[in-house]
């Protein structure tokens, strides 16, 4: 299965591309990006050198396989024997007391207790397992790049809420120092609203590191720079779950591998057990020269038999090895579709709690903006005093920020949900 990590194209080149995931889904909606998560994770997977030795694991694994099939394939090789005893043969020469033989050998294994059939099931498990492993690191390197991205597009619009603000606050400080000097208002009125300007300020700041904190990660993960400005969210689209919510874990990669992984141990107890099984060996020489040493064939062609039937118990103890750990991981296995098949529950509870909280923020957020305005009125009318109005600036920008905050935190719950990754 080409899982989706496997096949990121450019969204440019994917117009035609089917996609049952929530990531396709989330990146091929309506939101009109010019600098998209996809766009950022293929950089990553271009640059960044972990996202490269991830992808030689496979290759590795391929290198492996050959290996394996070498083991059980027959070995040829030139073999040559120079003796010298202290006996003459037919002659009085003392050169009849040396013999040599020259040869092209060839060993292959014709039994060996099954292992020699093993490589034709490693040569499917191995690939398939590095594979495996291979789109479940790139779906968790995805959730971090998701993550940042959203992260630095919250903070930015933060950062132009409470710069907006600052603006704001900043003309009307200056505006109550000279009201304060003619008497028109108290000092502490002034005092108040410079105090709440110091604040903001404060966390300007704050917000303006964290930005650039973010905005570094994401550089450093992926090799891109984040430009906010050239990003469109529409994120209306993120009201309710998308049709394939919830598919089966049993198709997730982590799940894959841990089946993988139970094969590939099945093999491994066989390779253990043949140590005490029958070892039969095809043999078989062409010579190319050969003086004395008895028979002067031109080829021969030999059966070698043996068979180690008791070591002591050290066999069986590695065979066992095999079958606890095999056990281990069927358990793995069961533990990992109760928790991803619990995960996407978790999930969608988290997304619905989230959809009703922004209802509730959005609605904090009027109702905030609304009581600033009504502030401002007795404020001018001189009917309340600055501290009165500051703090209704302060609650309408915590507002705010909950408000707008929570519109990114769904949409990056959206699009690094735990589903199924499809074809594409």
């Amino acid at each position: 299965m080409d899982l989706l990590w496997h096949s990121f194209q450019p969204l440019a080149c994917e117009g035609n591309m089917r996609s049952s995931s929530v990531v396709i889904l989330f990146l091929l909606s309506q939101l009109t990006f010019s600098q998209t998560v996809l766009e950022f994770y293929q950089s990553a997977k271009k640059n960044n050198p972990n996202f490269k030795r991830i992808e030689l694991e496979v290759d590795f694994q391929r290198a492996r396989v050959k290996e394996l099939k070498g083991a059980f394939l027959p070995t040829l090789g030139l073999e040559g024997i120079y003796f010298y005893g202290d006996k003459t043969l037919t002659s009085q020469s003392g050169w009849d007391r040396v013999d040599n033989q020259n040869a092209i050998s060839l060993r292959t294994t014709l039994y060996n207790g099954g292992a020699e059939y093993t490589y034709f099931k490693y040569k499917d498990i191995l690939p398939a397992l590095a594979k495996n492993q291979k789109d479940s690191q790139l779906f968790e390197a995805f959730l971090r790049i998701n993550a940042l991205y959203f992260d630095n597009l919250n903070l930015n619009n933060q950062r132009k809420l409470i710069a907006k603000q600052m603006v704001s606050l900043k003309k009307r400080a200056t505006l109550l120092k000279k009201w304060s000097r003619i008497g028109r208002v108290r000092k502490a009125d002034y005092l108040s609203t410079l105090t709440q300007l110091k604040i903001l300020e404060g966390q300007h700041l704050q917000i303006l590191e964290n930005l650039k904190t973010s905005q570094l990660n994401l550089e450093a993960l992926t090799g891109l720079s984040l430009d906010a400005n050239k990003v469109s969210l529409n994120l209306k689209d993120y009201t309710k779950l998308p049709s394939n919510w919830g598919r089966d874990a049993s198709e997730r990669p982590q799940y894959k591998f841990l089946e993988e992984s139970i094969n590939n141990q099945l093999q491994n107890i066989t390779i253990q057990n043949s140590a005490l099984m029958p070892r039969i060996d095809l043999l078989s020489n062409y010579y190319l020269s050969r003086r004395q040493f008895g028979r002067q064939d031109n080829w021969d062609l030999a059966v070698s038999f043996s068979w180690s039937f008791f070591d002591f118990g050290q066999t069986s103890a590695r065979a066992e090895q095999e079958r606890v750990r095999m056990r281990q991981i069927s358990r793995d296995l069961e533990m990992s579709k109760i928790n991803l098949n619990n995960e996407v529950k978790v999930v969608e509870n988290q997304f619905l709690s989230q959809i009703k909280r922004n209802d509730i923020f959005r609605e904090s957020y009027e109702v905030s903006q609304q009581n600033y305005e009504e502030q401002s009125k007795e404020f001018r009318k001189g009917l309340i005093d600055a501290l009165d109005l500051n703090r209704a600036l302060e609650q309408l920008i915590q507002a705010e920020i909950s408000y707008e905050s929570m519109k990114y935190t769904i949409a990056e719950q959206w699009g690094g949900s735990p589903q199924k990754l499809g074809n594409l």
